[in-house]
């Protein structure tokens, strides 16, 4: 692969809506290249050889999962999610086993906790807040999420083995410039956490995949 198609593919990462309009023949070749020159991606001058680049490049045939698995997909929404992220530490991992024994999962009450290299993510219902203040009195979060919605997306077992599954829903809520702020898995549930004025619009989204 040459520089110049490294350099491409690099940019289509960023701009997935480039490679939906190429694929539905809205962009042709020297449009799209000249529109690389401008942005940097392709030097000045070498139009010609990113015309040749853009008709050899593999552009997918089909992108994402299959419509059948967004069909089947059950999505729910629960609003007034809390996420603290708090620096890494084994007290704080300790103290995390009281706040686990006074949260009523019967009830539906959100506590999930995931640990990463250097911190620690809380993912809490708003409304227990002060609990977790109480029992985690000793640590302060480095950074606070409020106004988040949790979007669960419950995927038929097809979906464990299924490529193109989390890139897919991704590609589309970045389309629609909604920002994804985590995403935990534990499939085939996938947990998508967004701005609580964007999950009216990620619903439809998802559910417009398998339409």
């Amino acid at each position: 692969m040459s520089q110049m198609e490294q350099d491409f593919r690099l940019f289509l990462s960023s701009r997935p809506e480039v490679t939906k309009c190429y694929l539905q023949g809205l962009i042709n070749r020297r449009a799209l290249a000249r529109h690389l020159m401008k942005e940097g991606v392709v030097k000045q001058g070498r139009l010609d050889a990113a015309i040749a680049m853009l008709r050899r490049y593999g552009f997918p045939a089909t992108q994402g999962a299959p419509k059948s698995l967004f069909s089947a997909v059950r999505v729910t929404i629960k609003d007034k999610v809390l996420v603290l992220d708090y620096a890494k530490d084994r007290r704080l991992l300790e103290a995390l086993k009281g706040l686990f024994s006074r949260i009523d999962f019967d009830a539906g009450e959100t506590l999930k906790v995931v640990v990463g290299t250097s911190s620690i993510k809380l993912f809490i219902d708003s409304h227990n807040e002060g609990l977790a203040g109480e029992v985690l009195s000793g640590f302060r979060p480095r950074k606070r999420f409020s106004g988040v919605s949790e979007m669960s997306l419950l995927f038929p077992e097809a979906a464990i083995s299924t490529k193109g599954v989390v890139s897919t829903i991704t590609t589309e809520l970045s389309l629609n410039d909604i920002v994804v702020t985590e995403i935990l898995t534990a499939t085939p549930e996938l947990l998508v956490y967004l701005s609580s004025d964007d999950a009216l619009t990620a619903y439809a989204i998802i559910k417009r995949l398998g339409a």
